[in-house]
């Protein structure tokens, strides 16, 4: 379920995170030099830091319609606010920074039509109806921080889930019969009012949201270097519209899917820039004069870069080092 705008004050906050942490290189990265070849490893302080900085400051993280900004400090007020030293650096670089974006928008979809029924014996009849679905909020908690992959690409990942008892969008629907006589009218309705309920409003929840971040980078090979971010949101969780007297309104169908498809899609352009922004700041990381020969994710606590010189003679090391890995 892709494509949707709804994840956007979430997403800055995570990829602003990143992005600052990377600047701080010494608390985050160590480097070796094995054989010519220069080792930046990224290990388990980032997504540790990231992990108490989140449960700290952005638990639970409430995305409501029209907000259009959010503030990194989240909840907490000071560094005593986390457990952690990571945490704390996070902090330090974040508590500052207030992230703006478009306004989330409210109306997700809208749309109307008729219904005309041309057999006996409601030959005649019309059946109009319209709906606007309406994004109201969205209450995510953090659940894990690690390194990963996407689509083959190493990343950094975070993961949320949804509360099932929340109401996250109205569906208002609205419905007329409009037929020559009441016996026809009460005809149609018996026969399709399952599909095209009277008018109400229904509540939209989701069962077992979870949303899934990634920011994943690659490197250009270039001298000085320069990195592509690309930041990906995925969701995952089954839509229900509930209305009066527990009514399911099975006519409206697919069109749930985007309410989802909006949550990721606003996720990913809040954090457009911030995506850019980490990938410019883990370029820091490489020494001077180097190129990037690999960039690749380890395991679920570590990310390694090597780097060579960027001289002819000594880069046939830096090839050598992409071959073997491919």
């Amino acid at each position: 379920m892709k494509n949707a705008q709804f994840g956007e004050k979430l997403r800055s906050l995570i990829l602003s995170s990143f992005c600052l942490g990377l600047a701080a290189c010494s608390s985050f990265a160590t480097t070796t030099e094995v054989s010519g070849l220069t080792y930046v490893h990224f290990d388990e302080r980032f997504p540790k830091g990231m992990q108490d900085f989140m449960d700290s400051c952005h638990s639970p993280l409430v995305l409501k319609a029209g907000q259009s900004s959010l503030k990194m400090k989240g909840s907490c007020s000071s560094t005593s606010d986390l457990s952690t030293s990571e945490g704390k650096l996070l902090y330090g670089l974040l508590a500052t920074r207030t992230e703006k974006f478009s306004p989330i928008q409210e109306v997700i979809s809208s749309d109307s039509g008729v219904k005309k029924i041309d057999h006996f014996p409601m030959k005649g009849c019309e059946i109009h109806y319209s709906h606007a679905l309406k994004f109201k909020q969205v209450t995510l908690r953090p659940q894990d921080s690690y390194w990963g992959t996407q689509d083959g690409e190493p990343a950094f990942v975070l993961s949320f889930a949804g509360n099932d008892s929340e109401k996250v969008a109205t569906l208002e629907w609205r419905r007329e019969i409009e037929c020559p006589n009441g016996i026809k009218e009460a005809l149609v309705e018996g026969a399709y009012g399952i599909f095209y309920p009277e008018s109400q409003d229904f509540s939209v929840r989701f069962d077992g949201l979870r949303l899934t971040l990634f920011n994943r980078f690659r490197s250009a090979g270039t001298v000085p270097p320069e990195f592509k971010g690309k930041l990906i949101a995925e969701a995952e969780e089954d839509a229900i519209l509930i209305g009066r007297e527990g009514l399911l309104l099975t006519a409206y169908g697919s069109g749930l899917e985007l309410l989802d498809g909006k949550i990721e899609s606003m996720v990913e352009q809040a954090l457009r820039n911030t995506a850019q922004e980490a990938a410019a700041l883990m370029a820091q990381a490489v020494p001077e004069d180097h190129s990037v020969c690999t960039l690749r994710t380890q395991d679920a606590d570590s990310m390694v870069m090597t780097t060579d010189h960027a001289e002819e003679s000594t880069m046939k090391r830096c090839r050598r080092e992409i071959v073997e890995l491919e």
